[in-house]
């Protein structure tokens, strides 16, 4: 047997595993700091996301953090019809001169039929509220060279369980926000109407005025009208909505604002 001084062997493996031990250590320290400065930042982050009440990321992108409900949170009632875009049923294609715009909520009107179908898209009015709207048609679009805006523009949606005169009015009133820069914002109504399938609807009419002109694309007026009636999916009550701009090319008559609530109606 080779002769081995087991007492330097001895000392040199303690050396090793405490250089390995040693080493193990500063990794678990740098890894520690990390691991604690990385939850700090997500902690203040949290509080600060909590103390707003938004998520991670409406943080990120302000610009979508949530907005107030205008109206009240809504379960429809047990057996009710949901509404989802995926079950929306195409559009047919233009009859007589009209276009059919089918609607989440069980219900379809008819506009001019060279007028741009967007049912399954989703639009909103600067109101400050989290309102956003479907079944969406807009008429004379490109009616400027400086944008694709459209001159009359109309969309729906659900108003949950509200009165129809309530419902009507509350949504005709997000003008006087939408429209806060303009010289006058008046709103007219009620006028109760009937649908195309029978059924009762409320209508107020925002009357928008002196609106302050930045180029050749803005109207020197507008209206807004705010039609509720009965949702046959989705929501008990569902509102319809036409803004039309006045003193543009492309100006299209209130006739055919009146035209288009006259054709609403339970989807057949």
């Amino acid at each position: 047997m080779l002769g081995v001084d087991t007492t330097t062997l001895r000392g040199r493996l303690v050396l090793v595993i405490v250089r390995m031990v040693g080493s193990l250590v500063a990794i678990a320290v740098v890894l520690g700091g990390f691991v604690w400065l990385t939850n700090r930042g997500s902690a203040a982050a949290g509080d600060d996301i909590a103390a707003s009440g938004a998520g991670f990321t409406e943080e990120l992108f302000p610009t979508l953090e949530p907005r107030p409900q205008l109206v009240p949170d809504y379960t429809p009632p047990l057996g009710f019809p949901t509404s989802q875009l995926r079950d929306l049923p195409p559009d047919p294609e233009p009859s007589g001169g009209l276009r059919t715009i089918n609607t989440i909520y069980g219900i379809s009107y008819s506009v001019p039929a060279d007028w741009y179908a967007g049912s399954g898209a989703v639009t909103s009015w600067p109101d400050g509220t989290d309102s956003r709207y479907n079944g969406i048609a807009t008429g004379g679009d490109g009616y400027c060279p400086l944008n694709d805006n459209s001159t009359v523009r109309t969309a729906m949606r659900r108003a949950n369980a509200l009165p129809l005169d309530e419902a009507a009015l509350t949504y005709a009133r997000t003008a006087e926000a939408i429209w806060a820069h303009a010289g006058s914002v008046r709103i007219e109504g009620p006028v109760s109407l009937t649908t195309a399938s029978g059924e009762p609807a409320v209508r107020y009419t925002a009357l928008i005025d002196d609106i302050p002109v930045d180029d050749e694309c803005t109207p020197t007026s507008e209206t807004f009208d705010v039609v509720a009636l009965r949702g046959y999916a989705g929501a008990e009550t569902v509102v319809f909505v036409a803004e039309r701009k006045i003193g543009v090319d492309r100006e299209f008559p209130e006739s055919v604002v009146d035209e288009i609530v006259s054709s609403l109606r339970e989807t057949s």
